[in-house]
């Protein structure tokens, strides 16, 4: 650079050629002056001393040259030359440098690339182990993640086929299969659960309509029975009262009074099975059932009556005071004539409704 600004200099002497040529100078001054710095024992650093020299040989002559060009003396174009041949030494100078600095830093790169193939295959190595490391981790990681999800899958698969009773191996995992895995059987021990309760309740819902229907069954069979023993109870109270017609027809009162009573008792029976009455109406079906007793035992038996007349229209149950006189009749007094005479007492059977505080 600075060749080129002293030759547009000498050639045109230009002042921009001038002070870029002093600009120029003064770094390349700066730089020779490094160069003399680093100067040690080594072909290069004699190189580096003999490129300082010539480039201070170098200085001198053009400026020398460029003096004697301002001075209009002719004499410039020797010293012109003498510089340019200077800056011909210093471009062979460097040629020679960079060629042994080249040659040794060669030396200095196949020592680099010798290292760096013996680091290439240190790290090829550890790369390789590295790899096969983490090959083995992936793969018992994959074998601990993958391994739990294909049983799940086959006893999802067995689930679906409808074995429910499929055992869920457990775990204590602590990671997203293990979560599933432990949801999973809990799942399944609910499904189950379920299943039994569904079971269970079908059970019970099934035993429950068997004894419905048994039931069922047994109120039909119930009511057939209620209506064939209506059909001799109306067939006997039918015939008493034929009976009864004919024994007024023939004048037998007392024949027509033990018929009435008796068709009385029987009209009871039928209209109060199964529903309710009043106190009056048991008490008048238990006197045509006395009635009916004492024609039978020829007076026998006694009934007392201690009714107050308010307590005749209250409701009762039907056909529950008659069924308690019969039993007084048959259970109350001994059969046997010898232990009849041997005991004396009144077959008499005394009935009494009483009001007890504010109810009857």
């Amino acid at each position: 650079e600075t060749e080129k600004y002293f030759t547009d200099y000498m050639n045109t002497r230009s002042d921009d050629a001038f002070q870029h040529f002093r600009i120029s100078m003064a770094n390349m001054k700066e730089m020779t002056d490094q160069i003399q710095a680093e100067v040690t024992g080594n072909p290069a650093s004699l190189l580096d001393r003999e490129i300082y020299y010539l480039s201070a040989s170098y200085y001198a002559m053009a400026e020398r040259s460029i003096k004697m060009k301002q001075q209009y003396d002719g004499g410039y174009r020797q010293y012109y030359r003498e510089a340019t041949n200077i800056h011909t030494y210093i471009l062979k100078a460097l040629r020679r440098l960079n060629t042994l600095r080249f040659q040794k830093n060669s030396v200095r790169y196949e020592s680099a690339l010798d290292s760096l193939q013996k680091l290439e295959a240190y790290i090829l190595v550890v790369l390789i182990l590295t790899a096969g490391m983490e090959f083995l981790l992936l793969y018992d990681f994959l074998n601990a993640v993958v391994k739990p999800l294909q049983v799940l899958s086959m006893k999802a698969k067995e689930i679906e086929s409808g074995n429910m009773d499929v055992d869920i191996p457990e775990t204590t995992a602590g990671d997203e299969v293990g979560v599933l895995t432990r949801a999973f059987a809990s799942m399944m021990k609910s499904v189950r659960a379920g299943i039994e309760e569904i079971r269970s309740s079908a059970k019970r819902e099934l035993a429950l309509k068997e004894k419905e229907l048994m039931t069922e069954n047994l109120l039909k069979d119930a009511k057939l029975r209620y209506y064939q023993a209506q059909i001799s109870p109306h067939f006997l109270f039918n015939t008493l009262n034929a009976g009864q017609q004919l024994a007024m027809m023939e004048g037998a009162e007392r024949t027509y009074i033990f018929i009435n009573n008796t068709a009385e008792f029987f009209r009871g029976q039928l209209h109060g099975a199964g529903q309710d009455s009043t106190i009056g109406q048991e008490i008048e079906l238990i006197d045509h059932y006395m009635y009916i007793m004492n024609v039978r035992f020829s007076g026998e038996y006694h009934l007392v009556k201690r009714i107050q007349d308010k307590m005749l229209s209250i409701r009762f149950p039907g056909m529950i005071l008659q069924p308690i006189v019969e039993n007084a009749i048959h259970y109350a007094f001994p059969e046997d004539e010898d232990e009849a005479s041997s005991v004396e007492q009144e077959k008499k059977i005394t009935i009494t409704a009483v009001p007890e505080g504010n109810e009857c």
